[in-house]
C-alpha cells in the first residue's frame, strides 16, 4: 500500500460528504461493511446493489462527489463503463485494483493496490483479494476517524449510551464509561 497515495485518497474523501462506491460480487459485499462504518464519521455512502442502478448512480455524480471503484482484475467491462462516465463528470476516482496495468487504473485519480496473489480462474474463493480490499477500506475508515478523533469518538459513545441495549452486567466486552 503506497502511503502517499493512501493519504491523498483519504484527504480527498475527507473533503466531501458523499462517497459513491462501485463494485460487483465479493467487492460489493466488502463495500457494504465500509458503507456501515462510514456513518461513524458522518460520511454518506451511496452503494447500489443492482448493476443498472450503479450505472445510473454514475450519471449523477459530479466533482463534489468522490467515487471508489473496486475491481480485483481491473477489467470488469461494467466498471470500465462506469469509470468512463465518472471521468467525464470530473468525479475524483479512487480505484482499488490489483497490481499491474489494467484498463480501470487508467481512469483513476488515486490507485490503491489490492494484493495480487490470486488467479482469476483457478482460485477456489476470493480469500486474499477480499481480505486485501477489506483491509484497505478499514485503513481508509480509520484514517478518517482519526482526523477528527475526539468528535467522532464522543459522537459514537453518546449514541451508543442512548441506543445500544447490549449492556451485560458481568462480561469482558462491557465498557465502563462515565
Amino acid at each position: 500500500l503506497d502511503l502517499n497515495e493512501l493519504n491523498r485518497a483519504v484527504d480527498c474523501i475527507d473533503q466531501t460528504n458523499i462517497i459513491d462506491i462501485f463494485g460487483f460480487g465479493d467487492s460489493y459485499l466488502t463495500a457494504q461493511l465500509f458503507e456501515h462504518k462510514m456513518t461513524y464519521v458522518n460520511k454518506y455512502v451511496n452503494l447500489k446493489a443492482i448493476p443498472t442502478e450503479q450505472n445510473q448512480q454514475a450519471l449523477y455524480t459530479n466533482k463534489d462527489t468522490v467515487a471508489i471503484v473496486i475491481s480485483y482484475s481491473g477489467e470488469t467491462n461494467e466498471l470500465i463503463k462506469i469509470a468512463k462516465i465518472l471521468k467525464e463528470k470530473k468525479t475524483p476516482i479512487i480505484v482499488l485494483t490489483s497490481i499491474g496495468d489494467n484498463r480501470l487504473s487508467h481512469y483513476a485519480s488515486y490507485i490503491l493496490n489490492i494484493g495480487s496473489r490470486e488467479k482469476i480462474f483457478t482460485k477456489i474463493a476470493p480469500f486474499a483479494s477480499q481480505t486485501s480490499i477489506e483491509y484497505i477500506l478499514n485503513v481508509i475508515f480509520s484514517c478518517l476517524f482519526k482526523k477528527d478523533y475526539q468528535t467522532n469518538i464522543q459522537n459514537k459513545i453518546s449514541y451508543d449510551k442512548e441506543n445500544d441495549v447490549r449492556h451485560p452486567l458481568h462480561s469482558p466486552v462491557n465498557d465502563i464509561i462515565e
